[in-house]
């Protein structure tokens, strides 16, 4: 089941939905090694959310649903941007919507390092989104977010060897016929660490 989630409006509701995902990691994960830290992508905060590096007044968070798993237990991720640098006197920043992580339209997609530190394959089925228009633009001032939760087709990597993994998310959208001046530009999120048990 895919849940999607906006701002503004929503704000307050996902952002204590998401707290107790944030309350979760940081209670389950112990804190990294000076050689672990040397290794992680730099991570950012933004209004309570870590994320990676902002380009463009734009960053992208990706944030788990726990931090560990048993083989063949299905793992849920949130994944979205966040306006992190944007004036009121700018207006707001036109973004498109974070579509499945595994949209070759759209250019949605995760990269996952395995115990082993390779890179796994995805080995899911691509859906057949239509390419990105008007109607996937949304406006986004200082602050707001949008995102949504994964499902099992976007998460379909080997997670069967017990171990640790590192996930991010990867955001290189489209430019969609006849909007002008949306956001451009790619962003992966911070980074992740899921741990897979028998």
């Amino acid at each position: 089941m895919t849940v999607s989630f906006l701002t503004k409006f929503g704000r307050p509701l996902l952002a204590t939905a998401l707290g107790l995902f944030v309350v979760t990691w940081g209670a389950a994960e112990s804190e990294p090694t000076d050689e672990q830290a040397k290794e992680r992508a730099p991570a950012f905060r933004t209004g309570g959310f870590t994320h990676g590096e902002s380009g463009r007044g734009l960053a992208a968070f990706l944030v788990r649903s726990g931090a560990r798993f048993t083989v063949g237990e299905s793992i849920s991720l949130s994944f979205g941007v966040i306006v992190t640098e944007r004036a009121d006197a700018q207006g707001a920043l036109k973004v498109v919507r974070p579509y499945g992580a595994s949209d070759p339209n759209n250019r949605s997609w995760f990269s996952v390092l395995g115990p082993d530190g390779r890179a796994l394959k995805y080995r899911g089925g691509f859906p057949n989104h239509t390419r990105a228009g008007a109607k996937q633009v949304v406006d986004l001032w200082n602050g707001d977010f949008i995102g949504r939760t994964s499902d099992d087709e976007e998460l379909s990597f080997d997670f069967k060897t017990p171990g640790r993994y590192r996930i991010r998310w990867n955001y290189l959208p489209p430019r969609p016929e006849g909007v002008e001046e949306v956001w451009e530009g790619k962003l992966i999120s911070n980074e992740i660490e899921i741990e897979i048990v028998e």
